[in-house]
């Protein structure tokens, strides 16, 4: 198995949402489909002022920028960074006010002199190749007493929409994905991610755990939606072999069967929500 090396993946990373951005933001990011439900909640918790200066970290296609750049008044100010271009370009299209702004910057090498009285991330920590790095670096943008909200998804058994699918390509293609390489679950378990904000200097840390649920269809719609978008990225390596392919496909079908009924797959989705302060 190939190690993890952060510069293949993060160029992999920003041609992979480059591609999908279209399709994720009108199949889940517009209409709070399932795990989207908790961006009201992440944004409840931020408690936004009207005089904000909020920087929105992966804000891809605006789904948290759009709600939050609502509730600024003419003091406050949004900023909403991505690795994606494809993605920025659909936030610019949608959301034109002007309090906010998009610039196209790696997470993990922010360079702003400015100071954040919030930072607000939903599904894009998990990304981090370095997150203690990373995280420390973002600290030192926010003001004294400044909040971070951060919004992720919970571990691979409460989300089997991810791992119904994953955990057959990784048996049967065991050294696809590099050792040490990030996944959506990297900070799926409660501790863990509490743990993470504690060891870079954030006070007050409080972690909530919110459920949801997505319909995902049939299974045959589920298999197209998740190779179209989740797995694009790794599809061709996939496809390669056709009986390899018949056999993921075979037993992700029997991974689904529990969350089954009348032929329509119905998903419990799993949403932790950590905030904590800059002391």
């Amino acid at each position: 198995m190939p190690d993890f090396e952060p510069i293949t993946y993060k160029l992999k990373l920003i041609s992979n949402w480059n591609t999908v951005a279209n399709k994720y933001h009108n199949n889940w990011a517009q209409n709070d489909i399932g795990p989207f439900g908790a961006t009201e909640k992440l944004i409840h918790i931020a408690d936004i002022q009207k005089s904000d200066f909020i920087l929105d970290i992966g804000c891809g296609t605006g789904a948290v920028t759009k709600k939050i750049s609502k509730k600024l008044g003419k003091k406050g100010k949004l900023i909403g960074i991505d690795i994606s271009r494809g993605a920025l370009s659909i936030a610019k299209s949608e959301i034109k006010y002007s309090n906010v702004d998009f610039i196209e910057m790696d997470a993990e090498k922010i360079y702003f002199s400015l100071k954040f009285s919030k930072v607000i991330s939903q599904f894009a920590a998990m990304f981090f190749t370095n997150p203690i790095e990373s995280l420390c670096s973002i600290r030192k943008l926010m003001a004294q007493e400044g909040m971070i909200v951060l919004g992720v998804h919970g571990p691979a058994e409460n989300v089997p929409y991810f791992s119904c699918i994953m955990k057959n390509i990784i048996k049967f293609i065991p050294n696809l994905i590099p050792r040490g390489s990030p996944s959506v679950h990297s900070f799926g378990e409660r501790n863990k991610l509490k743990d993470l904000l504690i060891r870079t200097g954030f006070s007050n840390v409080k972690i909530e755990k919110y459920q949801y649920s997505y319909n995902a269809g049939t299974f045959e719609q589920y298999w197209h939606n998740y190779m179209a978008c989740t797995a694009n990225s790794i599809k061709e390596i996939i496809e390669k072999d056709n009986d390899i392919l018949g056999l993921i496909k075979y037993e992700s079908e029997k991974s689904a069967l529990p969350f089954m009924e009348n032929n329509n797959i119905t998903f419990p989705w799993e949403i932790l929500i950590a905030s904590a302060f800059n002391p």
